[in-house]
């Protein structure tokens, strides 16, 4: 009798996990590079320039022949020593065969490169093998044939411990109106409540990159305003110099339905102490219209959770 109770909670814990979303993080060794493949003649592929990031892999959808995963929540940015800084966005699908032991998997991304519209990226398939659940492929727009954009996507799953919870601090607001040379309304900030995680990307010496996921803030109505719902991801970057800390924050927000906006702050000093993050990001520099996020944050609890009920959780994988 035991063992029958046993297998059936292996079979429970089996159906939990393929409904599950997972967070994902790139590898150290994932990679963009761009140039020419074969049969064409023009410049060979320039340097591997490495990749950082999360997404989020959602639950297992059966299919005939795939069993399919949704991707949603990608945030990535790519950057070396000679080239500045590029976010790539997009959401997809990855897909494993689900008819035969030896099963293949393959990926498939619509991807925006600073904000510009949508590429597509494939790989092809690939032997599973024993990698599961770390994912390892290449993506490219044109399957390797002459000029490519490849990209290898080597992705494992966070480990629990390494998601540290953030909740926003009472003095956290949101404001949003017009700035000079425009001339219009200019609102009150309001407060606004939520949180998000921060996942470790790059720790080297003074040099600290951090994913911003789970993102979920609430602003409340007033004065005739309505109520607005955040959601998003990111990166924070923390330095920590002779002259004292530096940070900067970049995040793509989807206010409501609204479409989705990049927030963002140049590197500048700052006296709050890490793991403590106080800073403020907007859109357009507070020039003419914008939009700005004053974020007081602290880590929480083992635990514990930042989420609010007033953050509809169906928001998120926008």
């Amino acid at each position: 009798m035991s063992r029958v109770l046993l297998l059936v909670f292996l079979a429970i814990l089996a159906q939990s996990a393929a409904h599950a979303e997972t967070l994902y993080r790139l590898d150290g060794a994932a990679t963009l590079q761009q140039g020419c493949f074969a049969p064409c003649r023009c410049p060979e592929p320039g340097p591997e320039i490495t990749l950082r990031g999360t997404f989020v892999l959602g639950p297992v959808t059966p299919g005939d022949v795939f069993d399919f995963r949704e991707i949603t929540e990608l945030y990535w940015t790519v950057s070396d020593s000679d080239n500045p800084v590029h976010t790539i966005t997009g959401s997809g699908v990855y897909k494993v065969t689900n008819f035969s032991p030896k099963r293949q998997q393959s990926l498939e991304l619509n991807l925006s490169i600073d904000g510009a519209p949508p590429i597509y990226f494939f790989s092809d398939l690939e032997s599973l093998e024993t990698k599961e659940p770390v994912i390892d492929l290449l993506v490219s727009m044109n399957g390797l044939y002459c000029y490519d954009t490849v990209m290898r996507v080597i992705a494992a799953p966070v480990p629990p411990q390494e998601i540290i919870p953030y909740s926003l601090d009472a003095d956290s607001t949101f404001q949003q109106g017009c700035f000079d040379p425009c001339d219009c309304i200019l609102e009150e900030p309001r407060p606004m409540k939520g949180g998000f995680s921060l996942i470790p990307l790059f720790l080297a010496g003074n040099w600290a990159e951090y994913a911003v996921v789970e993102l979920g803030f609430a602003v409340p109505a007033a004065d005739g305003v309505p109520a607005l719902t955040l959601t998003g991801a990111g990166q924070y970057t923390l330095i920590q110099g002779f002259a004292g800390p530096i940070q900067t924050m970049q995040l793509r927000v989807v206010v409501d339905d609204l479409a989705p906006a990049f927030f963002d702050r140049e590197l500048d000093n700052t006296t709050t102490l890490f793991p403590n993050i106080d800073i403020t990001v907007d859109m357009n520099d507070m020039v003419c219209f914008d939009q700005i996020l004053s974020i007081s944050a602290s880590p929480l609890l083992p635990g514990a959770s930042h989420r609010w009920p007033a953050v509809a959780p169906a928001a998120r994988g926008r």
